[in-house]
């Protein structure tokens, strides 16, 4: 079942600061289960990368929530973001996101 068609627009808080950010399905990043979605947020004089990821099932739709198969088995999908330092290390992790607005 396709969740979103071509975008889909999310919010989440960090260090008490509220974002929203839409992801647009056609630059995500697939490794082979999982997509990904990377942007950069700032915070007063500090910028972190932040990487959205969740499950990408097998009919290539891109999944958040509810069932869907992965290698031909029924799964709940994951959808979280790490927020990531200089390096790339992951200095926090979000699972309270909302999806705020889709096509």
């Amino acid at each position: 079942m396709k969740e979103f068609n071509k975008w889909f627009k999310i919010s989440f808080s960090f260090r008490g600061t509220d974002f929203e950010h839409t992801i647009h399905l056609n630059q995500i990043e697939v490794d082979e289960c999982t997509w990904f979605y990377y942007f950069d947020i700032n915070i007063k004089e500090d910028t972190y990368r932040v990487e959205v990821f969740g499950t990408y099932d097998d009919n290539g739709n891109v999944r958040t929530t509810g069932d869907c198969v992965v290698d031909g088995r029924e799964v709940v999908p994951v959808f979280g973001i790490n927020i990531l330092d200089d390096f790339d290390d992951v200095i926090d992790i979000i699972d309270d996101i909302d999806i705020i607005d889709a096509d």
